[in-house]
């Protein structure tokens, strides 16, 4: 497949016109977006791709191997994923024994209220958060999910925060909690519903570059389409890019592709430990990471922040410590007015709720004055 003079040098159309329609996807996505759209033409074309992109075959074979596992609707389904795991709900819940089922958690509704103590497995869930290949997806949370205990009873003992082990540990659970968020679900349909716009009022406008991939599709180089042909086309073409999104194949892919960007544009923070003081704790909210940059704004509608642009992330760890990715290591009892500053964020980020320890009933009542439940209408 090549465009343009037939003399000039060879180009692998479909990525390049892919490319050209998906402005706003991260470069490290645009060739499994090309994928998506048709794996079969991508990988029938293999070398030509590889020679394009400078990535090599073998390399792009696996993309497209991950790709058609990734959209592929008979994959093995998880249809429940957590947005907050267990392991760390754990830490606010009566009882310590899972088998036994003497775990509770105390869930509080933004639009209902306080609601009935309850198993934390039934909390913080998404159904089909993922809904393709989610088997193979929690199995890679699951590798960081496991070492959630350990980590967190070493934050609230003495821990050494100079040790590069633990610290990357940490980097990892907060990375794994905001790359599976509401927050992240959100920004991904909100970037399908702009990809898709941008996709038609681009082809619109360069109706040549339309035709040559017209050309492509009827194996025809001499054909040119009618104007309802080159709309049916582009139609077809926007088709299927809502498909990538509503299907869930292309945030399956991103999701991971998320919780390892978090790590690497983190991995200069080091980890700060704030501690409760006595007679305070801190809440947990089903979007329990809070990015902040230098100017000190909050993550949410008003002021959205990008991992990138994150100097600061804050994530609940216990009812007793919540941890910072920051620049310098600490460790430090704050106020009791921190501890309030700290719960009104998870207040604020909260999509459906926040959790307590089954006991806070104080901070239960503060909540209630602080954020009071708005009924759906």
């Amino acid at each position: 497949m090549v465009v343009g003079d037939p003399n000039g040098p060879s180009q692998p159309a479909a990525f390049d016109f892919l490319k050209s329609l998906l402005p706003d996807i991260p470069p490290e996505l645009q060739p499994l977006q090309a994928l998506a759209y048709d794996i079969d033409a991508f990988e029938k074309d293999i070398d030509l791709f590889a020679g394009g992109l400078g990535i090599p075959a073998a390399e792009l074979r696996e993309r497209a191997s991950e790709a058609r596992s990734g959209s592929d609707p008979l994959a093995k389904k998880r249809a429940k994923q957590h947005v907050v795991t267990r392991a760390l709900l754990a830490g606010w819940c009566t009882g310590t024994s899972r088998d036994k089922g003497d775990q509770l958690i105390w869930p509080y509704s933004l639009t209902t209220g306080p609601e009935a103590r309850i198993d934390p497995t039934y909390v913080g869930i998404v159904p089909d958060y993922i809904k393709v290949d989610s088997e193979r997806t929690e199995m890679t949370w699951e590798l960081i999910e496991t070492t959630i205990r350990d980590v967190v009873a070493q934050l609230e003992g003495s821990p050494n925060l100079r040790d590069p082990a633990l610290v990357k540990r940490v980097r990892k659970i907060v990375a794994l909690h905001w790359a599976r968020s509401f927050e992240t679900l959100k920004a991904v349909e909100r970037l399908g519903t702009q990809t898709i716009a941008a996709n038609k009022a681009f082809m619109r406008a360069n109706p040549e570059l339309v035709n040559q991939r017209y050309r492509l599709k009827m194996g025809d180089p001499t054909v040119t389409p009618s104007s309802p042909e080159r709309e049916a086309f582009i139609e077809e073409f926007a088709g299927r890019a809502e498909w990538i999104f509503t299907s869930g194949a292309f945030f399956r892919r991103d999701v991971i592709y998320l919780l390892r960007r978090a790590q690497e544009e983190w991995a200069h923070l080091q980890v700060q430990i704030l501690r409760a003081p006595s007679g305070s704790e801190f809440l947990i909210g089903d979007s329990p990471v809070v990015k902040m940059d230098d100017t000190g704004h909050r993550r949410g509608p008003e002021h959205p922040i990008t991992v990138g642009d994150a100097t600061s992330v804050l994530m609940p760890m216990s009812p007793r410590i919540t941890v910072v990715l920051d620049n310098l290591p600490r460790d430090t009892v704050v106020t009791a007015a921190d501890v309030r500053r700290y719960n009104t964020w998870q207040l604020e980020a909260a999509r459906e709720r926040t959790f307590m320890h089954p006991t806070a009933t104080a901070l239960m009542a503060w909540v209630e004055r602080t954020r009071p439940p708005t009924e759906v209408p």
